[in-house]
């Protein structure tokens, strides 16, 4: 008894019951939201879904979670990658990068083959994610506490990335939790000059997502930070680094054996509109020609949070969180699209950092964090209804 009450007294101390209780309210509010989405109308492109009932799962609450991309993952847990003839034209899982859904697998090795059902694999991811977003904003904030030692500032960070219009995608089965935490991850063992850790959660970032490759620029300045920019300072331990896009060059190896390319995923984007144009023509199209409204607000908060980066550059103790972010939002953008910007921004925390710390007063955070949750309600709204919200 004594253990159990030492860890509940700890468990206490920690942030863990303030991030709980945050993310459980923002869930049951989506929960609710989505149990009165049948009064609004759905988006009437996609009747197949609608007169069917369900995008990938017959049972309403884990479906809710699974719409869009979330197929491909799927696809990939369940049957591995499959190749159709030109994947620069064709939508195909080539253009999905591995790890989240061979987690998904793996863990799906302990279920019984019996019960075992599309269902379940979305289960598993869906359970997963909440879990890996919980472990991240842990990690954040021990972070932001290291940056600021304000416990009122901590917790106001923590809201504004909770309440943020996107942030339902934390939950859903796609990679933004998984990809929010080992970057988290990755610069904190970085910033404590822990380079194994560093390497194994850099190295497994890689294979997450494509700008997980990205990860390396803030890690080097780190590196170069800890070295105080003197190479005769150099670590031998930092040598570990070097393993980083390892497992990035492994999929690309096995992406070049079964379809001959060896830069499928790249090649693949072109299938959803994503070639590379120039940079300024894309900033002016991502304002002035989005397309509708929803793209509007991807364009507003691509500026926004592009401001909130360069901001952090300055207010945090290294220049490196700011570059990450920056990096974070500024590839997609090259990539010639806007759509799924706002869901990008999820993961670019350092922005979230330097706007808590901009706002300062807890009435200010607290504000921005009530409107952001009201866009966020809408936003689910529209996507359980199967419209476009990515």
């Amino acid at each position: 008894m004594g253990f159990v009450k030492r860890v509940w007294e700890k468990f206490k101390q920690s942030p863990l019951p303030f991030i709980l209780a945050i993310f459980i309210f923002s869930r049951i509010a989506l929960l609710v939201t989505a149990w009165f989405a049948g009064y609004y109308l759905p988006n009437p492109t996609y009747i197949k879904y609608i007169d069917r009932g369900w995008f990938l799962s017959p049972h309403y609450w884990i479906d809710i979670w699974t719409h869009w991309d979330g197929r491909w993952y799927l696809d990939i847990a369940m049957n591995g990658y499959f190749v159709l003839d030109d994947i620069d034209e064709i939508y195909s899982s080539v253009a999905f990068f591995p790890l989240f859904p061979y987690i998904v697998k793996i863990v799906s090795l302990i279920v019984p083959k019996v019960i075992l059902s599309q269902s379940v694999y979305l289960l598993i991811g869906l359970i997963l994610n909440n879990l890996f977003f919980i472990s991240g904003l842990y990690f954040l904030y021990r972070l932001t506490d290291e940056f600021f030692h304000s416990e009122t500032l901590n917790k106001g960070i923590i809201v504004l990335v909770v309440a943020y219009p996107a942030a339902f995608y934390f939950s859903c089965f796609y990679t933004e939790s998984l990809f929010f935490l080992l970057s988290m991850l990755s610069l904190y063992a970085a910033k404590h000059q822990r380079w194994r850790l560093t390497t194994l959660f850099a190295a497994l970032l890689t294979i997450t997502r494509p700008q997980g490759i990205l990860i390396v620029i803030p890690i080097a300045i780190l590196l170069m930070q800890s070295m105080q920019w003197k190479l005769k300072n150099f670590p031998l331990r930092a040598l570990w680094l070097l393993l980083v896009p390892l497992p990035l060059l492994l999929h690309l190896y096995y992406m070049k054996v079964i379809t001959g390319d060896f830069l499928a995923p790249i090649t693949a984007q072109a299938a959803w509109g994503k070639d590379a144009k120039n940079i300024v023509e894309n900033f002016y199209t991502l304002f002035f020609d989005p397309g509708g409204n929803v793209f509007k607000v991807d364009a507003f908060l691509s500026y926004a949070f592009m401001a909130l980066s360069i901001a952090a550059l300055f207010i945090l103790p290294s220049p490196a969180y700011g570059i990450f972010a920056l990096l974070i939002l500024l590839v997609p953008i090259a990539s010639g699209t806007s759509v799924s910007m706002t869901r990008y921004i999820t993961v670019a925390f350092p922005a979230f950092v330097a706007l808590g710390k901009l706002l300062k007063k807890e009435i200010y955070i607290y504000g921005l964090a009530a409107v952001f949750f009201a866009v966020q309600i809408f936003y689910f709204l529209g996507w359980v209804n199967y419209y476009w919200i990515d």
